[in-house]
Parts: structure tokens; C-alpha cells; sequence
């Protein structure tokens, strides 16, 4: 999984959050489409799959049994 959101387009995670946030979506009663809380979520989004992957490749070199648990 953290692979696959190494590789999604920033594109879809921004229309992702969108359709989300829009008026007739999931979240849009809470009026946050086109606000920094929007904009922060799709950034976090996009960004902790990269996080996390080098966070783990870089745990699996300093405690090599961390890769086979």
C-alpha cells in the first residue's frame, strides 16, 4: 500500500479530496473545500506514503530484523 501512494499523481489525490469535500460529498457539510484545512489534508495525503517509506527503509538498515517481522 505505501508503495501504491508512492506512485498516485497528485492530480487524483487532489480531486480525490475534492469530490470529498465538495457540497454533495461525504464531508461537505463541514464547508472546507478551498480552504488551507483542504489544502493541508491533500498535502498530508500525498506525503505521508514517502514519509513512510523512507522511514521504514531506513529502519530496515539500522535494525535488519525490523524487515523480516
Amino acid at each position: 500500500m505505501i508503495n501504491l501512494g508512492m506512485g498516485l499523481p497528485p492530480v487524483v489525490v487532489g480531486l480525490w479530496v475534492c469530490l470529498t469535500l465538495s457540497r454533495y460529498g461525504p464531508l461537505g457539510l463541514l464547508g472546507l473545500l478551498y480552504t488551507p484545512t483542504a489544502m493541508i489534508t491533500a498535502q498530508v495525503i500525498i506525503a505521508a506514503p514517502i514519509i513512510t517509506g523512507f522511514s521504514g527503509a531506513a529502519a530496515r538498515k539500522v535494525i535488519p530484523a525490523i524487515y523480516y517481522s
